[in-house]
């Protein structure tokens, strides 16, 4: 265990920097996280669905190991995240982080496609899409938001490429 924690122990600390070159491909591996979560819902999907009594019992343990797998890799991206702000903005690195992500929900709010209402006589019907273009305050604040991963990602730090430590 505490090679591990020497080995990948770096990737989920909120310290030190990132480049914009680790931050570009750590965005990519998060990838990685997907896969096992995918397996671990399909399986758990399919033996409902197939109604093995033994195998819905394990649903249970699959869905923990489904929540940790997710747990783990808002973690990843909130480390990420933090490293990389950290290189440019190190007094308001938290702030910033936190302000990044809470961005982010708040583009999504204005997602004209977003299916977030939970009515049930709503879900049973089929939602035509529209154009996510069409709204001007979705159109800007995907801007903003891409200029701003733009800006973490292409962006010099005054820290030398090679002297990041996270």
């Amino acid at each position: 265990m505490k090679k591990l924690k020497e080995k990948f122990g770096k990737y989920f600390q909120f310290k030190n920097t990132i480049n914009g070159t680790n931050y570009f491909l750590r965005g990519l591996a998060i990838f990685l996280f997907f896969i096992p979560s995918a397996i671990i819902f399909f399986l758990a999907m399919w033996s409902i669905e197939n109604e093995y009594f033994v195998l819905t019992i394990l649903f249970g343990l699959l869905a923990i190991l489904f929540m940790v797998n997710f747990v783990l890799m808002i973690w990843f991206l909130l480390t990420t995240t933090f490293k990389r702000i950290n290189a440019f903005f190190p007094n308001n690195s938290k702030l910033l982080t936190f302000l990044t992500f809470a961005f982010s929900f708040i583009v999504e709010f204005f997602n004209p496609n977003d299916q977030m209402d939970f009515d049930p006589e709503l879900m049973q019907t089929q939602v035509d899409y529209t154009n996510s273009f069409s709204s001007l305050t979705y159109v800007i604040l995907v801007l903003v938001s891409t200029l701003w991963y733009l800006y973490l990602v292409l962006g010099n730090s005054p820290i030398e490429k090679n002297s990041h430590v996270g």
